[in-house]
């Protein structure tokens, strides 16, 4: 996501535990996916809860942007990406490609899965900080700055967590 005038500050989901926790204008987010080899084709893209606005094969080569909508409404759960008829450089073919799980729990600054006093505390420590990329989690409201917004914004999501 890009945090106002901070700079591009991307979460990675490789580990099938990510955990997305800001807030993206209007529940919409950019998902790239990387594959070992130059993708080719790809069909089409699905995502379990909201839906897809576009997605195209990039930045890269060996790349695939999926760039989601409504996702708001997804807050608190994981989701899947699903890309049909994907085929590569190398003659590889998969009639279905899934996404590792990735969980969106807005306000999870710490990333384990619930949304807590320990999240408050670690927003409320960068409130003045400039975003940088040791703490751009913190920047909940995605506008550049870590203040009030931000720690009112997580405290709001206090009790929420990905099952």
């Amino acid at each position: 996501m890009i945090h106002g005038g901070s700079g591009t500050y991307d979460i990675d989901l490789t580990s099938g535990t990510g955990v997305e926790c800001r807030n993206g204008a209007g529940g919409n987010y950019t998902l790239i996916l990387t594959f070992s080899n130059n993708l080719t084709n790809v069909d089409s893209a699905s995502v379990g809860c909201g839906s897809v606005s576009s997605s195209a094969i990039g930045p890269n080569p060996n790349q695939y942007t999926v760039n989601l909508s409504g996702q708001g409404a997804c807050n608190a759960q994981y989701n899947t990406v699903t890309l049909s008829n994907v085929d590569d450089s190398m003659g590889n073919h998969s009639d279905t490609v899934l996404s590792p799980p990735w969980g969106l729990l807005i306000g999870d600054t710490t990333g384990d899965g619930s949304v807590n006093a320990g999240d408050i505390g670690q927003t409320k420590s960068q409130s003045g900080q400039p975003v940088t990329g040791s703490n751009f989690r913190e920047d909940v409201t995605v506008d550049g700055s870590i203040n009030a917004g931000d720690i009112g914004l997580v405290k709001s999501k206090s009790g929420t967590g990905l099952p």
